[in-house]
């Protein structure tokens, strides 16, 4: 029977893998098209606007993911998880309603109290978009959790046919361009509407006191993980604009190139992270510790052998591809093998901090983050003024490099510390005398 649950368990982590791929393949292509055709129907400042409010939408979408999404995933920790399931549910409805109630009225405050008409133009574009994508995140996490990746794939299909056919009618003059945002929000409250339906909670909206329980347990790792949030915003937003500061123009288009060539692999992280995790922390109830290192070592073992392939082949041809690519502009071979050494590192990475998430080590996380962050900039600052675009991606794997090492001896500590708590136990119940 243990082998029979043993192949039915790898059946069933291989099916949420095949999904989580195929979803993640629906968001890139869906967010492609969308971006293209954008640029196509809105005039510029109005898509300058639609930019700038997904940048707002991933900014919040991390906190929303540190205070809703991860401790909801960690509650499957919990042998009452199921009864506590669909108060999640209702609890993220409220946060996004509160949300799109307070964006809406803070584009409504910007235009009354005279900002520009831009600023006016990008607060009501993230005030339609916001709220919706954060339902759909939930969503997907929600159908994850269960095993429902069919589910979250084709909730993804009918969000993209609602976008891809609103931008249509747009575009054959059906509908007014400046209903975008709208349409955006409306896709995506579609999609969650979907997985709600395909997983429907109990009619059973939490109480003040239901949601502070919620929320309490894990309330201290909850604002670790926002924090934490705070040093890769900057990280991921302020690397470029430091490029741009302390080297020519040349040093942020070359880097951004060759970056281009090597982005499938962070789609490989995110697809198999998005199944994944859960399965960490699935293995973390049944298991322990151990359970969950084992998971996580999985999990990095099936990233590289994803990830290798791509990695070796795009930096091996790349003295004949970025020519052909770029039209001879941006030919750094040498410096796209080095930037995949620092994808390498981040495929390394990734189960680590999944691991800590699992535990529950917040502290370690933001840590990790703040070094990697201030590793980059220091790094850069030096490096890039005298060596430019390598100078760019050396930054970023020292920082990696950093991070590594620091997440590698924090995740050791927490196993060395849970082995040495059984032992003890171990002891303490060989000590206890016969029938007490």
């Amino acid at each position: 029977m243990s082998i029979l649950n043993r192949i039915n368990r790898i059946r069933q982590t291989q099916s949420d893998r095949l999904f989580g791929f195929a979803d993640q393949a629906l968001l890139g292509a869906g967010n492609l098209l969308t971006a293209i055709l954008m640029a196509r129907i809105l005039p510029t400042d109005k898509f300058a606007a639609f930019a700038t409010a997904v940048a707002i939408y991933f900014l919040l979408a991390g906190f929303f993911r540190a205070i809703i999404v991860i401790p909801f995933l960690l509650s499957g920790k919990e042998a009452d998880n199921e009864e506590h399931k669909p108060q999640w549910a209702w609890l993220t409805v409220l946060v996004s309603a509160a949300l799109f109630v307070l964006m809406q009225g803070i584009a409504i405050g910007m235009e009354r109290a005279g900002f520009s008409a831009y600023a006016c133009l990008v607060a009501v574009f993230a005030a339609w978009q916001t709220p919706g994508l954060t339902l759909q995140e939930f969503g997907r996490r929600w159908l994850y959790q269960s095993h429902r990746g069919l589910q979250v794939v084709l909730s993804s299909m009918l969000s993209l046919t609602i976008m891809l056919g609103g931008l249509g009618l747009m575009m054959l003059g059906r509908v007014s361009p400046t209903a975008a945002p709208q349409l955006m929000g409306l896709a995506a409250f579609a999609a969650f509407v979907m997985q709600m339906a395909a997983l429907p909670p109990r009619l059973c909206a939490p109480s003040l006191t239901q949601m502070g329980a919620l929320l309490r347990p894990r309330l201290n790792f909850a604002l670790w993980q926002a924090f934490t949030h705070i040093p890769f915003v900057i990280y991921g937003q302020g690397f470029p604009l430091l490029l741009t500061h302390v080297a020519p123009p040349i040093t942020l288009a070359g880097y951004s190139a060759i970056r281009n060539v090597l982005n499938p692999i962070n789609s490989i992280v995110s697809a198999v992270d998005s199944t994944d995790k859960v399965r960490a922390i699935n293995a973390m109830r049944d298991k322990g510790v151990p359970g969950a290192l084992a998971s996580v070592n999985g999990t990095r073992r099936f990233i590289l052998v994803l990830a290798m392939p791509w990695l070796l082949f795009s930096c091996a041809i790349g003295p004949w591809l970025l020519p052909i690519l770029y039209k001879g502009r941006y030919s750094y071979p040498l410096e796209m093998a080095v930037l995949g050494v620092y994808y390498l590192l981040v495929v390394i990475n990734q189960p680590f901090e999944t691991f800590l998430i699992t535990n529950e080590k917040g502290k370690s996380l933001f840590a990790s983050r703040l070094t990697s962050a201030g590793v980059t900039f220091a790094a850069a600052a030096v490096l890039v003024p005298r060596m430019h675009v390598m100078g760019a991606v050396l930054s970023l794997v020292l920082a990696q490099g950093a991070n590594c090492l620091l997440l590698a001896l924090v995740s050791r500590h927490v196993v060395h510390a849970d082995r040495t708590q059984e032992r003890h136990h171990g002891i303490s119940e060989r000590d206890q005398p016969v029938g007490a």
